[in-house]
């Protein structure tokens, strides 16, 4: 099959298809034997493209199409030349004088285009005007013939082909940038049958269109080169006379490659972007900018467990706990204002069952082609499952498996924190001077235990100690497992007075722990020291060392009243049962 675009010179300027009309503007001249007829003949502005005057069969006139059977008069007194304002065809006009007076007025020539107030508009500078009494662009800028006008609009179209045929299927005019046909010029193509033109295979093709333009049918077609590099797209109508007969029709030829190219690019973008939102492993969502669930995908619904009809009539806001809903808004506002391409935050939603979920949202924006925001694209990841092994993870490293208290690294970091705000006086609410205070606990002798009844004994009787000394103290206060038989207490807000009653009471709550083991009662005493925590604490470290300096000078002390004895602080008491 050959395609009818063999010879394609789409976009290299063509020679305009009237006699005497090429780039430039020469002196008007009526057309040879055989050229293609000029604008003039086309009939006036009131009639269109309808006919001025019956055709001659002998020069291819088209019944329909204004085409004379002989080469149009190049004055104003023949029928057949219309000029804006002129009387109807079929009355001769008088004088050319008075035809001219009643054009509209066009604007002085150094007016580019000519352009005035008048509403009419013409061709570019450079195609004359072959109408007498009218001066060509040089002298005026623009053609005071809407016929003439027409065809420079049509030979000027870019990478375009317009054909008109009439009933019998025969080009009567070519013009534009047309491509070739089977290697024929525009000029070559006057007069000639379509389906010549076009061969038998794309007649099959064409062949519809044209039929159907004759018909009163407008019909168009897209189709591809054979080489695949160029699409066209082809356009056929009816012309229609004065009487709104169907006297032909006119076929428009057009390079659509370029758009067809951008039309595939965005439709493919748009599958994969509908793959991508359907399809993918995180949640995706169109917002408004206010926040509310305009789009999501299945990912999203099974997240939330909400549908995505119960989403579209709620916000991002309603779901999400109250502690995290203004944690973005900064950045929301940075983004909008464009200052920020995207940002990253995490937040707690609401479930459908009811509980609570972690995800983190990826935000980012889509603007119209001026900039202006329109929407918000948030991908959403759940990170529950994540936030429960970190949480188990800094549970191990900052817990005692045994007994389940802080151990000591975790306390010493709150310890630091405690009197870094006691030295700046930052108490959160307490009141000035009140002060903090640490109480070190350390078992008496706790080795015997494990020693005489066992380390799982000894274990059982820590774990005890450890939740009765926890019950024993307040919310806001911390302790820790320091050693194996040593325990850290931070007592928050509380002065030195009041703290070493605590340290009183701790130590009679670790005296009434007891086990029952091999028909025996088994417990232990404990040594405590307090250092107070004030503004003058100069860190950490030194109210550690103050505190375990008390409670070791305990110590000694217990041990020089028993002298000679075995300290009641440290022995091991066991009952018999009965």
């Amino acid at each position: 099959m050959v395609a009818p675009f063999a010879d394609d010179p789409i976009g290299v300027p063509a020679t305009d298809i009237r006699a005497g009309v090429e780039a430039r503007p020469p002196a008007a001249t009526a057309p040879a034997p055989g050229e293609f007829p000029r604008p003039e003949d086309f009939g006036s502005p009131g009639q269109g493209l309808s006919p001025a005057a019956p055709p001659s069969t002998e020069t291819g006139g088209v019944a329909g199409f204004g085409v004379p059977s002989a080469p149009a008069p190049t004055s104003l007194d023949s029928p057949g030349i219309g000029a804006p304002g002129s009387i109807p065809l079929d009355e001769p006009v008088a004088d050319a004088s008075e035809a001219a007076s009643d054009a509209p007025d066009l604007g002085p020539p150094s007016e580019p285009w000519g352009i005035s107030d008048s509403p009419v508009v013409g061709p570019p500078p450079g195609v004359a005007v072959d109408v007498a009494g009218t001066p060509a662009p040089a002298e005026r800028g623009i053609a005071a013939d809407p016929a003439t006008v027409a065809m420079a609009a049509l030979v000027s179209l870019p990478k375009a082909s317009t054909l008109v045929f009439d009933r019998s299927l025969r080009y009567t005019v070519a013009a534009g940038r047309a491509p070739g046909h089977h290697g024929l010029k525009p000029d070559e193509l006057e007069g000639q049958q379509a389906e010549v033109v076009l061969g038998p295979d794309w007649w099959e093709i064409y062949g519809p269109l044209y039929r159907a333009a004759l018909d009163g049918e407008s019909r168009s077609l897209e189709i591809w080169s054979n080489d695949g590099t160029r699409c066209y797209l082809i356009e056929v109508g009816p012309l229609r006379n004065g009487d709104e007969e169907v006297a032909g029709g006119v076929a428009v030829f057009r390079d659509v490659t370029r758009r067809k190219r951008v039309d595939e690019a965005r439709y493919e973008a748009e599958e994969r972007f509908e793959l991508l939102f359907e399809q993918s492993p995180i949640g995706i969502a169109l917002l408004s900018l206010e926040g509310r669930w305009v789009r999501v995908n299945p990912t999203l619904v099974e997240i939330t467990g909400h549908t995505s009809e119960t989403l579209g009539a709620s916000s991002v806001q309603e779901l999400t706990y109250p502690d995290d809903r203004s944690n973005d808004a900064d950045e929301l506002r940075a983004l909008i204002a464009g200052d920020l391409s995207e940002y990253k935050i995490e937040k707690r939603l609401f479930h459908a069952r009811g509980h609570v979920i972690n995800v983190v949202f990826w935000v980012s924006v889509v603007r119209d082609r001026s900039g202006k925001p329109q929407n918000l694209i948030a991908q959403v990841q759940d990170i529950t499952e994540r936030k429960l092994m970190e949480q188990r993870v800094r549970a191990l490293a900052e817990h005692d498996p045994l007994t389940g208290l802080c151990n000591r690294r975790l306390f010493e970091h709150e310890l630091g924190m405690q009197v870094d705000r006691e030295r700046r006086g930052t108490l959160g609410g307490r009141r000035s001077g009140e002060g903090s205070a640490l109480v070190i606990v350390d078992l008496d002798n706790f080795r015997r235990v494990n020693e005489s009844s066992g380390h799982r004994t000894g274990d059982e009787l820590l774990k005890g100690i450890a939740n009765a000394l926890q019950e024993r103290l307040r919310g806001t206060d911390l302790i820790a497992r320091l050693d194996g038989d040593e325990f850290g207490v931070l007592l928050r807000g509380t002065p030195m007075h009041a703290a070493e009653a605590v340290a009183r009471g701790l130590a009679g709550v670790v005296a009434d722990c007891g086990l029952e083991t091999s028909g025996r009662q088994v417990s232990c005493t404990a040594s405590i020291g307090v250092a107070a925590i004030g503004p003058d604490t100069e860190d950490h470290e030194s109210v550690r060392v103050a505190a375990e300096q008390a409670m070791y000078q305990e110590k000694l002390d217990k041990r020089r009243a028993y002298e000679g004895e075995e300290p009641v602080g440290t022995e091991l008491r066991t009952e018999e049962l009965d």
